[in-house]
């Protein structure tokens, strides 16, 4: 999802705090969230600026979300305190540099990253962490002790040295060694950060977002997302790059004028999925049966040269090529699986599942419709 933000109408004058210094605005909170600007503590509304040196504060009930000018993004859990150390979001070598004192944040980084991956560094009093683009965890627990959690299905992060791959977690405790983030810490590390939406009344307007000298409708995506998936996280094993395979399971296949029987086994789909790009390709599905009860008479139907996207957890497949043994004519016929992927308890492989739907017509009529679900795994 791009998200591209801030300099922003000069309605936020309105809030009390000075727009022209902007580095990043409010776009999600519950209270009670502040700012320590100048020596004075401010308190938070949606909409306001955020300033480089600023510090961010939530107390105990308090959750913030903040879009930087980068496209990048911090929510912070309750009773956290995140100082803007140095961040600087033009020119040719940006800057993004913040220290966590204490709670937890979890980051989605942006342009910064990839212009100048040397210049994003988020540290705590026991940690030095530098990114490399992904979506991240840091928490500070009373001791100062600091735990990160890279949550994304790529990218890497280097703390204390150490490079810790998408879906592992380390600690800065002496010795410690990165362990494979389950599906259930996942959803901890979220809901701790998870900031509940309280932007639908202020922004039905789109905000005219600025970087680069570059104006964007950044708003609505971001709303879209936070509402709709605001426990997701991403644990799947890092660049999964290989085939998916499994069974399609039909409701019942309907050809008008005709009885299909499947043949046990012998409804099948595959996929060659590469997270690392997001993208799905040789999509390929097959139904063999038989017609009116006689095995003298097959019934088949293979759709092939399916491509696709994966998006967070979920996935789409659009197929344009079929081949099939079936009576009647075709003039036209669509395709489609969606679908969700998930890690196994190991996260050693990949699992899918979802729903899929055939059409395949005459110029006058249905020839046969087919819709189900499917079920599948690969390993890289």
């Amino acid at each position: 999802m791009k998200i591209r933000s801030i300099f922003i109408l000069a309605a936020l004058s309105l809030t009390g705090i000075d727009s022209f210094a902007s580095v990043g605005y409010v776009v999600s909170m519950q209270q009670k969230a502040s700012v320590e600007r100048g020596g004075k503590i401010i308190e938070l509304k949606i909409k306001d600026n955020i300033e480089n040196k600023d510090i961010l504060i939530t107390d105990a009930n308090g959750r913030l979300r903040i879009m930087f000018s980068d496209e990048g993004s911090v929510n912070l859990g309750s009773n956290t305190r995140i100082a803007l150390d140095d961040i600087m979001p033009n020119g040719k070598k940006p800057n993004f540099s913040v220290s966590i004192i204490k709670g937890a944040g979890r980051f989605i980084t942006g342009e910064i990253v990839k212009k100048n991956p040397d210049g994003y560094k988020v540290k705590t009093s026991k940690a030095t962490i530098g990114i490399r683009g992904t979506i991240f965890a840091v928490e500070v627990d009373s001791k100062s002790e600091t735990k990160l959690s890279v949550l994304n299905s790529h990218g890497t992060v280097n703390f204390n040295g150490k490079n810790i791959k998408s879906g592992e977690q380390i600690t800065s405790r002496l010795g410690d060694k990165p362990i494979k983030i389950t599906p259930e810490e996942a959803n901890r590390i979220n809901k701790l950060t998870s900031v509940l939406p309280q932007i639908l009344d202020t922004m039905q307007q789109a905000i005219p977002v600025e970087f680069n000298n570059t104006t964007f409708d950044a708003t609505k995506n971001f709303i879209a997302d936070e509402i709709n998936n605001p426990e997701s996280v991403a644990v799947l094993p890092q660049e999964f790059n290989g085939t998916i395979s499994g069974q399609l399971n039909s409701n019942g296949l309907i050809m008008p004028g005709y009885t299909v029987t499947p043949n046990p086994g012998e409804q099948t789909f595959d996929f060659y999925l590469n997270l690392g790009t997001g993208t799905i390709e040789n999509g390929h599905m097959n139904y063999n049966g038989i017609i009116n009860g006689n095995p003298a008479d097959p019934f088949n139907y293979e759709f092939f040269s399916g491509s696709g996207t994966v998006s967070k957890n979920n996935f789409s497949i659009d197929f344009t090529d079929v081949y099939g043994t079936y009576p009647g004519t075709m003039d036209s016929s669509s395709a489609q699986m969606n679908g969700t992927v998930s890690s196994s308890s190991d996260r050693e492989s990949i699992n899918t599942s979802g729903n899929y739907n055939v059409l395949v017509e005459s110029t006058s009529d249905t020839i046969f419709q087919d819709s189900g679900t499917f079920s599948g795994s690969g390993t890289p």
